[in-house]
């Protein structure tokens, strides 16, 4: 029997690990700014500038946009990969990482994160690493996890994951989410 491949969002969403809503205007609000914060950084993040009309359309991107800009001026970060589909066949999920590239001359895999970094991330960017790892992305063997957190006041904070468990733990729910598919009790 096939089974189609979730996200490694949705399998975090589905056992209750990540509480994201989204049923309220305030939530589709903050998705769409953080859709626009992504696109935007990762233009920046490759090197391109941003047209000024769009930042007079999207003024609420700006604290945002900011952060990520002061980021890039205190870090070498070269970007070699940004929203990438990694499918990951032995597990059966896929992923997009935020940003892959070098941090500091150290291979790295970034997620932005525009707000708090929910508790939940270390596993989610654990998932991503798996992936990468399965697939044979270069140096996903030495990359490290970080999330690039942005409160939307033009300053940014890294916070690293350096638990292996959180990968293990990430492909434990993945077969679960499979396993609950097969027997009928899948959401």
């Amino acid at each position: 029997m096939l089974f189609r491949s979730p996200s490694n969002t949705q399998i975090l969403k589905d056992f209750g690990i990540s509480t994201v809503l989204y049923e309220s205007q305030v939530m589709n609000d903050a998705m769409r700014r953080g859709r626009l914060v992504h696109a935007c950084g990762h233009l920046i993040a490759g090197g391109k500038t941003i047209d000024p009309a769009w930042t007079e359309r999207h003024p609420e991107c700006l604290g945002y946009t900011a952060g990520i800009e002061s980021f890039l001026s205190r870090h070498d970060f070269r970007l070699f990969d940004a929203e990438l589909e990694v499918c990951c066949e032995t597990e059966r999920y896929v992923t997009h990482p935020d940003w892959l590239g070098f941090l500091d001359d150290i291979p790295a895999d970034i997620d932005i994160k525009t707000g708090a970094c929910p508790a939940w991330a270390g596993i989610q960017l654990g998932g991503q690493l798996y992936a990468l790892r399965s697939t044979k992305y270069p140096n996903a063997d030495k990359m490290i996890r970080v999330a690039l957190e942005l409160p939307g006041n033009g300053t940014f904070k890294l916070k690293y994951f350096t638990d292996p468990r959180e990968m293990s733990e990430f492909v434990i729910l993945a077969r679960a989410w499979h396993i609950r598919g097969k027997y009928g009790v899948a959401q």
